[in-house]
């Protein structure tokens, strides 16, 4: 449930700091180690500078001459001294995307170089990271180049979304709209040229998962990899340079792409932190997904008046073509449609109503289209107690900034800003500048076309959600969206925190019946499969991508969709494996949902009901019903009395899945 009112994030010490001790090897090489001795991370100075990292006694990976360039010279060279100190937090999420309460436990290590850079490793029980830091007295530094070599095992496996160029002459390879498809490759596979964008997740023969993400990047260009030298097992560290010239191109979608780079990669204050390189490592995949390590390392709450963001389920029409079935008006972008969606949001408990692309003028916000009236529609929200949001064009926004206080006026809740499509300094210093603005207007906001979450959201929580994923979209015009596919996000994309993936979908198909049918589009799988993503996902602005129509003609499944929490007390993911299932359990309030996903191998899993707490518990269950392996929308809806003690099967047809609702008696 909404919580009366919110406090943006605190952090309460459960120890004191204290300092610990690390070994010393020899004058240029120290160690930490988690707090539990699982994870080891050895760092060796030098000409020969690395680090070393092994998890439960096993080599993970080696980080080769990990250093920044600054004005054309390697920074952090020859001797250093070292401070340690040990850590043990509860941090507090305003926005309760995975848990309400958020352990950071770590030992830290903090290196500091004659030449006034440092480096501080953390060690923590599921993974550890690192930054660069710098101490210039100067009010600017040029940062040429970041390295680092990550190098594997061989027969060491990735998955990783390598980007498909564009196919102008003059526009470089890392301008993306962060949807690729996730590809399975050996480390050994991937060639230099083979870009790729962060998170991703390896797999190592010696049985560690792993995950590469990176956190509280601000003022400087996002890490991307490529492929190390041939027949390698290596990944080289790779950022997009500070653009020089820039090209506004494109049809009805406009954006601003680089012509022209400089030969360095940032221009940035001379006293500051740099962003976290985050490794998260476990046993198994499920750990990867528990983890909040990209949140952890996030900078503090920049917000002091926060009680006006609250996340929420949202309606969507750009998906379903704006049509409706069964009305007595003409469907489309109109104020009547507009209300049946409120009317709609109302009767079901959904939040918000979202105004995509169309309600305006593209490039300009001030010419509203044809038969519709924004603020009428705003004011019937508001009289039926669902808020309004609006999509924008980054561009357009970029240019009319002050056009925020208008939206405010108009009592807009939020914004959707899309097509950025890069993540050099300048593209993320305006996703910060957007984040501040916004918020001045009390604002949320959602990006679009945008790159991974990387910790802005904990600083700015009225960044509420991002996209950076190939989502429910893409059944329009390809046959992507597979259930592979959504299995891959929970191990991968979601690793950096929460999406937009907008399922939902009512009109489903198992493999040999999917078609491309814009603009009444299918999803792979089932029905079940895809509302199931409301538990699995972490999205705190929940899409519904179906049609509000269907949804209708099944009302109470319609009101099952309307209650699932877009919050969460804690979360358990029970089992997991990258690409072929998934099962979590997530606590509200006193309640637990449960909800499962599998590929297109049906499945059978054990669901262990010892989370629960003591008591009996109603459960009210929707699962794939027996013709869903030949008809995907075929769902069966059953209650059943549990206890702690129980265990139930899990059973999903063929791209299938389920999901239920645990009530405390």
């Amino acid at each position: 449930m909404e919580k009366k009112s919110r406090q943006c994030s605190c952090v309460m010490l459960i120890l004191c700091l204290m300092p610990f001790k690390t070994d010393m090897l020899n004058a240029q090489q120290k160690v930490v180690h988690s707090p539990n001795g699982k994870v080891v991370v050895t760092f060796t100075g030098g000409e020969n500078r690395k680090i070393s990292v092994m998890f439960d006694n096993r080599p993970a990976l080696d980080i080769i001459d990990p250093a920044m360039i600054i004005v054309g010279k390697k920074a952090g060279s020859g001797s250093f001294t070292a401070k340690t100190r040990a850590v043990n937090l509860v941090q507090h999420p305003l926005i309760r995307e995975k848990r309400a309460l958020v352990s950071d436990h770590f030992n830290e290590l903090a290196l500091s170089f004659k030449d006034r850079t440092g480096l501080v490793i953390r060690a923590y029980d599921d993974g550890f990271a690192y930054r660069f830091v710098t101490r210039y007295a100067d009010d600017t530094v040029v940062v040429n180049n970041e390295t680092g070599m990550l190098t594997f095992s061989q027969g060491d496996s990735v998955w990783l979304p390598v980007i498909a160029c564009r196919n102008e002459k003059d526009v470089d390879c890392f301008h993306t709209s962060f949807e690729e498809d996730y590809k399975h490759i050996p480390v050994n596979g991937l060639k230099p040229e083979d870009l790729a964008y962060l998170p991703l997740y390896a797999r190592t023969t010696n049985g560690i998962s792993l995950a590469i993400a990176e956190s509280d990047l601000r003022d400087y260009p996002g890490m991307f990899v490529a492929g190390g030298d041939a027949g390698k097992s290596s990944l080289q560290l790779k950022f997009p340079a500070y653009p020089l010239e820039t090209s506004v191109r494109g049809d009805y979608f406009k954006q601003e792409l680089v012509t022209k780079r400089a030969e360095y990669i940032a221009r940035t204050a001379g006293k500051r932190d740099y962003p976290w390189r985050v490794f998260i490592m476990g046993e198994n995949d499920r750990d990867l997904v528990n983890s909040d390590m990209v949140y952890r390392l996030a900078p503090e709450c920049r917000l002091t008046e926060t009680g006006w963001i609250k996340p929420g389920q949202i309606t969507d029409e750009w998906i379903t073509n704006s049509i409706l079935y069964d009305v007595d008006f003409k469907s489309g972008i109109n104020t009547e449609t507009y209300k049946y969606y409120i009317d709609f949001a109302s009767r079901f408990g959904l939040d918000y109503v979202f105004l995509d692309a169309g309600w305006c003028d593209i490039g300009d916000f001030s010419k509203i289209s044809p038969g519709m009236d924004i603020r009428e529609i705003v004011r019937y929200g508001a009289e039926k107690g669902v808020g309004i949001w609006l999509w924008t064009s980054a561009l357009t926004l970029k240019h009319n900034m002050t056009f925020l206080q208008q939206f405010h006026h108009w009592g807009i809740k939020g914004i959707m800003v899309d097509f950025m499509d890069r993540e050099d300094q300048l593209m993320v210093r305006f996703l910060e500048h957007v984040a501040q603005e916004t918020a001045r207007y009390e604002l949320m906001v959602l990006f679009h076309g945008a790159c991974k979450p990387m910790g802005l959201r904990k600083a700015y929580p009225n960044l509420i959600n991002r996209e950076g994923v190939a989502g429910h979209e893409f059944n329009k015009w390809t046959e992507r969206i597979t259930p592979e596919h959504d299995l891959i996000i929970p191990f991968t994309r979601m690793i950096a925190g929460p999406l937009d993936y907008e399922g939902g979908g009512m009109i489903n198909a198992q493999k040999n019946a999917f078609r491309i049918v814009d603009p009444v589009p299918m999803t792979q799988g089932t029905r079940i499969h895809q509302l199931a993503m409301y538990v699995v996902y972490d999205s705190p602005l929940q899409f519904l991508g179906g049609n509000i129509s269907d949804y209708i003609r099944e009302p109470e499944y319609a009101a099952f969709y309307g209650s699932i929490p877009f919050e969460w007390d804690e979360t358990i993911v029970l089992d997991g494996q990258i690409s072929d299932y998934i099962l979590v359990a997530r606590k509200s309030g006193n309640d637990w949902w449960v909800a499962a996903m599998t590929d297109w191998t049906p499945r059978t899993m054990e669901l262990d009901l010892s989370f629960l707490g003591p008591g009996r518990y109603q459960a009210e269950i929707y699962q794939d019903g027996v013709n869903a392996d030949a008809y995907a929308s075929d769902y069966r809806r059953h209650m059943q009395e549990v206890t702690p003690d129980d265990k139930l099967h899990v059973k999903m047809a063929p791209g299938g899945g389920f999901i239920a609702h645990f009530r405390a008696k």
